[in-house]
């Protein structure tokens, strides 16, 4: 099963990051520049950098705080709200049911490259619940009451993707600025502000698995809350599981399984469906 997800991963990311020709445009010219694919206008299920010289699509979490800057515009000048933005909230709402945070498993090129990172030690702490918290805090501050209520049409203010991004920092920072010698030559605190948080995430990802996606991510905070309820689940029937404990010490996500798995931290790897002995762990459509 770990074969097949890797595998699922590695396709997934190229197909998000396909714009090769932007990229030899980027690198012949030296200037910094985004994809402009007609598919720009569409949201891919992880968190892929808009900016990355390679992405075809939208990052969902960026797509909404721009959203919610264009509705704090709108109600400062007064003028009618663009409804066209519920797109987005129907995009989160679509694959929160059908999944849940099965993306974060299978799609997210970014949760892809955490385990990537964490192969190097293979450690994985369990953090403090109050720690795992943080995502929830991040989702509400920076993703929405940051961009709704203190938007600055002359400077945009996606703040999540200004400030914190890890993603956009490696995907699409790093890679533009090593490209572009004005990009470089602009560079200020923020830009310092987000590659020390990036190496703070990369340090502990050798020490936790998937640290970010436990504690910072606020896109798998947002298809968490759907797990206990979308479509395709995780189903246990206890009269077949030995409590083992094999499933909980497969977990990325330090879960105890059999008591939490349709918590909103997991991510539905199906490691633990994997070590099973005995398939009381199953994955499918969904069962009381």
């Amino acid at each position: 099963m770990k074969k097949i997800r890797h595998a699922v991963q590695l396709i997934f990311a190229i197909l998000l990051n396909s714009d090769f020709f932007n990229v030899i445009k980027i690198l012949i010219s030296g200037k910094a520049r985004v994809s402009a694919t007609v598919m720009k206008n569409i949201c891919v299920p992880g968190l892929n950098c808009y900016s990355c010289p390679s992405a075809l699509g939208a990052c969902p979490i960026g797509a909404l705080q721009f959203y919610l800057n264009d509705v704090s515009l709108k109600i400062q000048l007064k003028e009618k709200l663009n409804f066209a933005g519920l797109y987005i909230l129907g995009f989160f709402g679509f694959t929160g049911i059908l999944g849940g945070r099965l993306f974060c498993g299978w799609v997210c090129p970014f949760g892809a490259l955490q385990e990537l990172i964490n192969r190097i030690t293979k450690k994985n702490v369990t953090l403090p619940n109050l720690l795992e918290k943080g995502r929830f805090v991040i989702l509400a501050v920076f993703v929405f009451i940051l961009p709704l209520f203190l938007y600055n049409i002359s400077l945009l203010s996606p703040w999540f993707c200004k400030l914190i991004c890890p993603s956009g920092t490696l995907l699409a920072g790093i890679p533009l600025l090593l490209i572009d010698k004005d990009l470089r030559s602009s560079a200020s605190y923020i830009t310092l502000l987000k590659f020390t948080i990036l190496l703070f995430i990369i340090i502990s990802l050798l020490f936790s698995n998937r640290f970010f996606c436990k504690t910072m991510c606020p896109l798998g905070a947002i298809w968490g809350i759907f797990n206990r309820i979308s479509i395709f689940n995780i189903n246990y029937d206890k009269n077949i599981c030995i409590s083992c404990g094999k499933c909980s010490n497969k977990c990325p996500m330090n879960l105890d399984v059999i008591k939490e798995y349709r918590s909103s931290k997991c991510i539905r790897c199906l490691e633990c469906n994997s070590a099973c002995p005995t398939s009381s762990l199953t994955f499918g459509k969904y069962k009381n």
